[in-house]
């Protein structure tokens, strides 16, 4: 900011600060994700899931995977049949608690 002060082309520095902080300085910009998936965690974790079978022969090795791969979807499967709706309880549990905070938002229009 006290470059910007010093720049005396108009009065930036006034302007700026006449705007809401939380929309341009980075100090106020929130530290939590946005995004509860990252995709490099999903495959980092399936590498590690069939770092076991990755040593055999390709065709064994491709047998163990999709052996595996069909039992976990045969445990998923059994596991979401007991759900009381079509979405799973832990994201409706999410859902709810992203609901409870959007209530107290508030949408500031930023003047473009």
């Amino acid at each position: 900011m006290k470059i910007i002060k010093g720049m005396n082309k108009g009065d930036p520095h006034d302007d700026m600060m006449k705007l809401n902080l939380r929309h341009w300085c980075k100090a106020y910009f929130s530290t939590q994700p946005k995004c509860d998936i990252i995709d490099n965690n999903l495959a980092e974790t399936f590498n590690g899931w069939i770092l076991q079978v990755r040593t055999k022969a390709i065709v064994s090795m491709l047998k163990d995977i999709r052996v595996a791969i069909m039992r976990r979807i045969h445990e998923k499967k059994i596991y979401a049949d007991k759900w009381s709706g079509d979405i799973a309880p832990r994201i409706m549990k999410k859902l709810n608690d992203n609901k409870k905070v959007a209530d107290n938002c508030s949408i500031d229009w930023n003047g473009v």
